[in-house]
């Protein structure tokens, strides 16, 4: 509203508006992870807690648990963070180099989330790894997955329940698409070396997705 050109608040320009609605709904999207993150570990955590000496050994088991999906809500929150403070420096224009314009520091501040408390290349390993040796080990029933994978149903109309599940389930079964090709050249012990990291990595793209949805 304070900055203007030809005569106008840029707030009045279509691009600086969808901007802004681009910018709350990956904020939306990626505080929602969050939440339903520390959701899922709370909840397990306090289930986990029986007054005896094996308690604390089953609540870190518990926790473990979840080291994916914690995985995942730090990509998504870092990244995030980093694409709405590069928007947010896009809108200030030239004043967004300013120290006395907060863009600046959100900008600078940024960038660090990407590489502490694990490297986002780090998370994306991590996350593929765990579900691929959990597959493995029987946990994830993945290979029947990946052998009975189908379109999804084609759902009716726009913005209901029936279509948000379709695409859920699109998303789902690009993953299980994706793993089945990918296993069809490669075994899983040869996927998890580090010469075939890019798959680790987009399958890793494809499942934070997913769960973001």
């Amino acid at each position: 509203m304070e900055r203007r050109q030809f005569g106008h608040p840029i707030a009045d320009f279509g691009l600086i508006q969808r901007k802004l609605a681009d910018m709350a709904a990956r904020a939306y999207s990626a505080e929602s992870v969050a939440y339903r993150t520390a959701g899922l570990v709370y909840t397990a955590a306090e289930s986990a807690q029986v007054g005896d000496d094996g308690a604390l050994d089953r609540k870190l088991k518990t926790l473990a648990e979840f080291s994916m999906e914690c995985a995942m809500a730090k990509v998504i929150g870092s990244e995030t963070y980093n694409g709405l403070a590069d928007d947010a420096l896009q809108v200030y224009g030239g004043n967004g180099y300013s120290e006395e314009y907060p863009a600046a520091r959100w900008y600078r501040d940024s960038r660090i989330t990407r590489i502490y408390e694990g490297t986002s290349e780090i998370c994306r390993l991590s996350i593929a790894k765990t579900m691929l040796k959990r597959a493995e080990r029987g946990l994830l029933p993945w290979r029947e997955a990946v052998d009975a994978v189908t379109l999804p149903p084609r759902a009716s109309g726009a913005g209901n329940l029936e279509t948000m599940r379709a695409h859920l389930a699109g998303f789902k079964q690009i993953f299980f698409y994706t793993l089945g090709r990918i296993w069809e050249r490669l075994e899983s012990d040869t996927l998890l070396s580090p010469a075939n990291q890019q798959y680790l990595s987009s399958l890793a793209d494809i499942a934070i997705e997913t769960y973001r949805a």
